[in-house]
């Protein structure tokens, strides 16, 4: 039988939709997940970090509250600046025939809530001194409900003299670099690094 003119004759390949394979897909290789110990480092990392943002925060506007971390005052800090007073005696110059020695600042007695201290004159200054503002209450006698002095005391105006007669307690509450005793303009003693909210009581030798 003729074959028609054009009529194609050749086989035509079989296509399967099924067995198409399309680029989009094939099966790319799943990323290897960070080692173990990796994770935990990165991990330790941003926990330690947000830790230190919350003691900062903390720090700046809650400062009262690392006061149990602070340092206690002991009777050697007490004393520092004992060793400078001037001596003087009653009858005659310290060291002569009949003079007596004068008593000189120490600290009597320290306990979790305040230190008291012996001051070896009735009337004296006391001094706070700081590097940023400082709110300072000074009862006079001390454990007076009335306040003589209750006030910020500025870095301008650091160091900040109060005069005083007679026993007097002294709290700061904000972090002070010290609190001194003077006497004629003479410093008897300092502490340093004050606590906040702890009660400092000066007497007087003599009442």
């Amino acid at each position: 039988m003729p074959v028609p003119v054009g009529t194609i004759t050749a086989e035509l390949p079989v296509v399967a939709g099924q067995g198409l394979v399309r680029p989009e897909r094939v099966a790319r290789p799943r990323r290897r997940p960070a080692p173990y110990l990796l994770r935990l480092v990165v991990w330790l990392l941003a926990f330690v970090l947000a830790c230190m943002l919350a003691a900062a925060g903390v720090e700046h506007y809650h400062p009262r509250w690392f006061d149990f971390l602070r340092n206690r005052v002991s009777p050697a800090a007490g004393a520092a600046g004992a060793a400078g007073a001037p001596a003087t005696g009653t009858s005659g110059p310290a060291g002569a025939p009949g003079s007596v020695a004068p008593p000189s600042f120490h600290l009597v007695r320290a306990g979790r809530h305040g230190a008291d201290y012996l001051v070896p004159a009735r009337s004296y200054d006391v001094v706070v001194t700081t590097d940023h503002p400082c709110w300072t209450q000074i009862a006079e006698p001390a454990g007076s409900a009335t306040l003589a002095y209750a006030e910020t005391v500025p870095p301008s105006s650091s160091p900040k003299s109060f005069p005083v007669t007679g026993s007097a307690s002294v709290t700061v509450d904000a972090a002070a670099t010290s609190i001194s005793v003077e006497i004629h303009g003479a410093t008897v003693g300092t502490i340093h690094g004050p606590r906040l909210g702890y009660g400092y009581t000066f007497s007087p030798a003599s009442r």
